[in-house]
């Protein structure tokens, strides 16, 4: 019979990863955030940063946080929503 504390230990040990995980993500998406925040094109402002790269860069980071799975199934949400099509209709 496992005892008591260590069924503690164990729980708190798996708190721990999923608080790291969830830091990690939560940096990825700030980071994503970040780049996109900074898209600019107005005339005359400073610090212009081109929506191609802005772009760019948050999908790079956004990409890594996912597997391949992941990944079609949101293109292919969001395609839905943009498009009309029906959820789960692939192109």
């Amino acid at each position: 019979m496992t005892s008591p504390n260590t069924i503690i230990a164990d729980m708190q040990a798996e708190i721990d990863a999923l608080r790291k995980e969830r830091d990690k993500l939560l940096d990825s998406v700030s980071t994503a955030y970040g780049y996109l925040w900074h898209v600019n094109n107005e005339p005359g402002t400073p610090n212009q940063y081109s929506p191609d790269r802005a772009s760019y860069e948050a999908r790079r980071i956004l990409r890594d946080m996912m597997t391949t799975e992941q990944r079609g199934e949101a293109i292919n949400r969001v395609r839905a929503s943009i498009y009309g099509f029906k959820s789960g209709a692939q192109c």
